[in-house]
């Protein structure tokens, strides 16, 4: 068994637009219903950064700020994994179209969007964040991949470490062959040892498969299961409740052996 500290945590989604009006609404799943969600702005980001940022770039940007000020670290100093498992769908719609046409048409603002790192690259830009960044996929078990990179980059460099994770729809086009439900993006900071106030003891282990954890309330799990990032919305709801009891997260996608068995409780 692995266990970390979480420091501070963050949520962005519809009805979900910060960690505090989440936990409540996790406390209690009756009363979600799924609001409209409206594009958030990062405050961060110069104006020609802004005016390049597409969608997905600006929901990880937004719940990396909201957590940099609930968090009583300075999180542009900090490592970083940021996971995504699918990035921009809608940059990849835009160069994959262009690419079928004649010519070479296809944008360079577009061209630069596409890495899988751009979100976390757009992010040391804004905050002027100095620390090494990974940026990750892997399919529906993203969350839980980027979760157990964090924490061994957190065990092997014994120093806190950024943990963002995001996903946002795609285009129709594209939406019918990899559906996404709804934005999400959660964001939070991991430490080695307990040395923030009110910070949860997280523990980690493989066990033999098992299903995984699902939520209570159908709007909840309708966007759990459709949303890549969403997975960690069983942990989200452990933290706000205090639950004492574990969840579990597939740790791969179909067939995998082992599932990964998450506990939290006060530090």
């Amino acid at each position: 068994m692995n266990t970390v500290f979480l420091e501070a945590v963050e949520v962005l989604a519809p009805g979900l637009p910060n960690w505090s009006e989440a936990a409540a609404t996790l406390r209690d799943e009756a009363g979600y219903a799924g609001d409209e969600f409206f594009p958030a702005e990062p405050v961060m980001l110069a104006p020609n950064e802004k005016r390049r940022a597409t969608a997905a770039i600006r929901l990880a940007l937004c719940v990396t700020e909201q957590l940099a000020k609930r968090s009583s670290l300075e999180v542009p100093a900090l490592p970083s994994v940021f996971a995504s498992s699918a990035g921009d769908l809608h940059v990849t719609d835009l160069v994959c179209r262009a690419l079928g046409r004649p010519g070479a048409p296809v944008s360079p603002f577009h061209f630069h969007n596409i890495v899988h790192n751009t979100s976390a690259g757009y992010w040391s830009i804004g905050a002027h964040a100095c620390g090494g960044s990974t940026s990750l996929s892997a399919g529906e078990t993203t969350f839980v991949a980027g979760l157990l990179e964090a924490v061994c980059l957190v065990q092997t460099e014994r120093r806190p470490v950024l943990y963002v994770c995001y996903e946002h729809p795609a285009p129709d086009l594209l939406d019918r062959h990899l559906p996404i439900a709804a934005p999400f993006a959660m964001a939070m900071t991991i430490h080695a040892d307990p040395t923030a106030p009110r910070c949860f003891a997280m523990h980690i282990e493989h066990v033999p498969t098992h299903d995984d954890t699902r939520m209570r309330n159908e709007a909840l799990e309708r966007l759990r299961s459709g949303n890549a990032a969403a997975r960690a919305l069983p942990l989200l709801a452990q933290l706000a409740c205090g639950r004492d009891e574990r969840i579990y997260l597939a740790t791969a996608p179909g067939g995998a052996r082992t599932s990964t068995a998450i506990h939290v409780e006060p530090a």
